[in-house]
């Protein structure tokens, strides 16, 4: 089985959310006066995550088998296990074919089908669909862009709505990974 090393960093973080009434903006780029009292509060939670490195070793599937970040940070780790965390399947894709992967967290379980839409020279595009349930309730919509040669997911768009308490939440999360 084939390793594959890689080094992580984040490098800015935007978020725009709306819970309950309350508006929390978020842009890492931001300085403290273009931030309101939300932003500021949230730069202090997250700020410390940009400063992270995220090593991993995993195999050609796709599956991490270590983890190391430095300086340890535990906002960093679960953005590193949430982010871009594809299992490929043992047999080669060809277009059309499908997947499925499971994960669960503090009683949500996330269901993904995963389709395979194209195959380019230098990339993969996969479709992503699926459902959450338990705690949650709600749809999984997306797509990403995955490099050929490393399986890297290059770029990814998840879109989750879900009801949690009587609530609606949306999430989008747009993840970028750039080769240095």
């Amino acid at each position: 089985m084939v390793m594959n090393d890689s080094t992580m960093k984040f490098t800015k973080m935007v978020m725009e959310m709306d819970k309950a009434g309350i508006k929390i903006s978020f842009d890492s780029r931001k300085s403290d006066d273009e931030l309101d009292l939300m932003g500021k509060m949230m730069k202090s939670q997250m700020g410390p995550i940009l400063g992270a490195i995220i090593y991993t070793k995993g195999n050609n599937l796709g599956e991490v088998l270590e983890m190391k970040i430095e300086p340890y940070i535990a906002e960093a780790s679960e953005m590193a296990n949430q982010n871009n965390n594809v299992i490929y399947p043992k047999q080669a894709l060809k277009v059309g074919d499908t997947w499925n992967a499971e994960k669960e967290k503090e009683g949500t379980k996330m269901n993904f089908t995963y389709t395979d839409k194209s195959i380019l020279k230098n990339t993969v595009i996969i479709d992503i669909s699926g459902n959450v349930s338990g705690a949650a309730e709600g749809t999984i919509s997306g797509n990403m862009n995955i490099d050929r040669t490393s399986g890297v997911p290059l770029k990814t768009v998840i879109v989750m709505d879900m009801t949690l308490s009587g609530m609606k939440l949306k999430t989008n999360l747009v993840a970028l990974m750039i080769k240095q």
